[in-house]
């Protein structure tokens, strides 16, 4: 049962407990009014299962079946240019969902690869594109420091403070590999190298020929480009 109630005033708690009360046998009741409805008028629908449409509403489901010529076909007082016009406003006002908005979705995008990446939106690696050299991120800086460390490793065990040589070997050789796993795996939604990450992992363990693995990372790094 639908009941339109469309007298000037704000629907109130009589106009709902009148329409669930007086009709009986009816599996839902609908009350439209092209105002609005006070909060009691509110909360006594959800209790006795009425279903109340305000005049914004209204207009929302005209616009959105594309029901405006079936209305004025049957009120022959109601202008359509002024009410299309209306709706018109009134959709542009509502700002779109976004899986509506493009630049949504492109800046979605966009702060995914620069979360991945680890850039911020305003630096130039923020809006890398296909084609482009991979972006540098903390991992890719703490890979070279370490690749540079080995050498300094090696030839300073004999000019460096033992207790400062063995603090510099141990960060040395525990951040080697572990950059380069975590590095990888930064980058891996925007490019497709490197495909063996795990064995530029391993190799990287091993001290004496760390500095290789990690020589050839950046190598290799430095030549691929955004997929």
């Amino acid at each position: 049962m639908i009941w339109p109630k469309h007298d000037g005033w704000i629907a109130r708690d009589p106009t709902v407990r009148k329409s669930s009360s007086q009709y009986r046998g009816i599996d839902k009741v609908l009350i439209v009014t092209t105002n609005e409805y006070t909060q009691q008028a509110k909360e006594l629908a959800q209790k006795l299962n009425v279903k109340l449409i305000n005049g914004d509403e209204l207009v929302q489901l005209i616009s959105e079946y594309e029901l405006l010529d079936l209305v004025a076909k049957y009120l022959d007082f109601i202008e359509t240019a002024p009410i299309k016009e209306e709706i018109q406003q009134a959709a542009e006002r509502r700002p779109p969902s976004k899986s509506e908005d493009p630049q949504s979705k492109s800046e979605a995008s966009t702060s995914k690869r620069d979360s991945l990446t680890g850039s911020k939106p305003d630096s130039p690696t923020g809006h890398s594109t296909r084609g482009e050299r991979l972006p540098s991120t903390p991992w890719h800086k703490t890979i070279i420091a370490g690749t540079v460390g080995w050498p300094v490793v090696f030839f300073g065990v004999v000019a460096i403070p033992e207790t400062l040589w063995g603090l510099l070997f141990l960060l040395t050789w525990l951040a080697l590999p572990t950059a380069i796993f975590l590095d990888s795996r930064r980058i891996a939604d925007i490019t497709d190298w490197p495909k063996y990450t795990w064995l530029y992992v391993f190799t990287s363990i091993f001290w004496f020929v760390a500095v290789l693995p990690g020589h050839m990372y950046l190598w290799r790094r430095q030549s691929a480009r955004i997929a």
